[in-house]
């Protein structure tokens, strides 16, 4: 026995049935179905309690509707007005729903939902929603999603939004003063379709202009790496293009104080973009979006109406929020900071500063010649005296190139200057003379070690000559049985194998 059931036949009512249960996926992970007597509602809250979405379809809108209350166990209960009829609550995970409605396919000829709700249920049925969708083929595909029971979303902002407003409209005074805007959807819709990767939508709203902005904040790193650059898109409309509006709960035209009242108002709201995209894509170019607020911070109320068909969207709002610059102004100011605390060290570049007072004797500079790099080879037979001779001689060339240091530290000429400026300067000429002075002093440490091992040599041959050996002063006398092997017979050793 089926409780509650309904069927959908027409091709263009399926296809708002497809749209329907896609879009109101989108806003959580459940969907709630309630069943009353002559509507069904579907509606889904996201888990931060910022964006409600319900769909109420009426009973003309299916090609057959039932709902009897016979023999069901649980889940009936009262809607939010005692003169309500009673309903019956039950919820689905919405990706399931998506996944079988994702797209409405032509040869499908009708969809079929049931619930079977009853004491005496099947087992296989129990808590199952059983859809079946039949095709023109005569082919039946049959679901059976899990359900669970719970209660219904009980939103009253509508009725008290409502309430108001037309209490303000017929000159009674309201508990809170209701704002109204009618656009048309295709026009939104064309602007949505333009927004990008927009995140947030804001509504900036007088009694002579309306502008609406789809805009997404800029995020960095510490200010110096930017992960998502800002961007806005904005367009504006004349009160006059609207199909409707009402400010402060009456028209410009139709009271003069009340339009007073309306210049000097501005109303700012910011909500959700995805949310928005996904209420536009439920209506047609030829619907109209209605729009009921109080001021920025607080709920907005949206509405389209459709044959048989009503979409509401509630959403949080926030008041005046600026619209980033498309330029990250942050990050250039943080790079400028740091150019200018940047330290700049002093550069050390040699400087060659010519004094044109006196000119440059060239002739005041030694020069060196191959010979003075040469070190002659000495003979076995030079004399003690021969090698005093070279000494004296290098010692006066190395007290001559003193000399030469000492005069050219007061010649004139080119001076190179490295790093600071007020150092002493070292002339070209001294720079010839330290290479000079290095030259002469290495001469003076190789004639030096020649002449100490003359003098050994000279010992060695002088005490063997008091000895009496009669060997020469570079031969040594040896056994000859060392140089032979350990195996060979030193006393006649004649060759190798002996």
């Amino acid at each position: 026995m089926t409780s509650f059931a309904f069927a959908l036949s027409k091709p263009e009512n399926r296809a708002v049935w497809c749209r329907c249960i896609h879009s109101i996926a989108q806003v959580s992970e459940d969907i709630r179905f309630t069943y009353y007597a002559k509507r069904l509602v579907l509606s889904s809250r996201n888990v931060a309690y910022t964006g409600y979405m319900d769909i109420t379809f009426e009973s003309e809108f299916f090609k057959t509707y039932e709902f009897s209350t016979d023999r069901v166990a649980e889940g009936l209960h009262k809607g939010h007005n005692d003169s309500e009829d009673i309903g019956f609550t039950l919820s689905v995970k919405s990706k399931l729903l998506s996944m079988l409605f994702k797209r409405h396919e032509e040869d499908v000829e009708q969809f079929k939902v049931s619930v079977d709700a009853t004491g005496d249920c099947p087992t296989r049925l129990q808590y199952k929603l059983c859809i079946e969708v039949l095709t023109k083929n005569l082919i039946k595909k049959t679901f059976t999603p899990f359900y669970t029971i719970c209660s219904p979303e009980l939103q009253r902002l509508s009725d008290y939004y409502k309430d108001n407003f037309n209490a303000q409209r017929s000159g009674k005074a309201g508990s809170r003063t209701i704002s109204y805007i009618a656009a048309n959807v295709g026009t939104l819709r064309r602007f949505m379709d333009n927004s990008g990767s927009s995140e947030l939508v804001k509504f900036d709203i007088d009694a002579k202009r309306f502008s609406i902005t789809a805009f997404t904040r800029g995020v960095s790193i510490r200010e110096k790496e930017v992960l998502k650059q800002p961007m806005s898109v904005t367009v504006r409309f004349n009160t006059e293009d609207l199909e409707d509006y009402s400010l402060g709960g009456a028209k410009e035209e139709d009271d003069d104080s009340a339009g007073e009242n309306s210049d000097s108002c501005e109303y700012k709201l910011v909500f959700r973009l995805k949310d928005f995209k996904n209420l536009l894509n439920l209506g047609s170019s030829g619907d109209s979006l209605e729009s009921w607020f109080i001021q920025g911070g607080e709920m907005i109320l949206f509405e389209i109406r459709k044959d048989y068909a009503t979409v509401r969207l509630i959403l949080d709002t926030d008041d005046d929020v600026t619209v980033p610059d498309p330029v990250p102004l942050v990050v250039d100011k943080q790079r400028k900071r740091r150019k200018e605390e940047r330290i700049e060290l002093p550069r050390v570049v040699p400087t060659i500063e010519q004094e044109h007072e006196q000119p440059q004797d060239a002739a005041a500079v030694p020069s060196i010649t191959t010979n003075d790099l040469f070190v002659p080879e000495d003979n076995d037979d030079d004399s003690e005296a021969g090698d005093n001779e070279s000494i004296e001689h290098h010692q006066d060339d190395y007290s001559r190139g003193a000399d030469f240091t000492q005069e050219g530290e007061h010649d004139s000429g080119p001076r190179v200057t490295w790093g600071d400026p007020n150092a002493d300067a070292l002339t070209l000429k001294s720079l010839v003379n330290t290479r000079s002075q290095v030259i002469q002093e290495a001469k003076l440490q190789y004639l030096e070690s020649i002449k100490r091992r003359k003098l050994e040599l000279a010992d060695e041959s002088t005490s063997n000559e008091s000895q009496g050996t009669g060997l020469g002063p570079t031969q040594v006398e040896r056994d000859p049985a060392t140089n032979l092997g350990l195996t060979q017979n030193s006393s006649k050793a004649k060759g190798i194998f002996d």
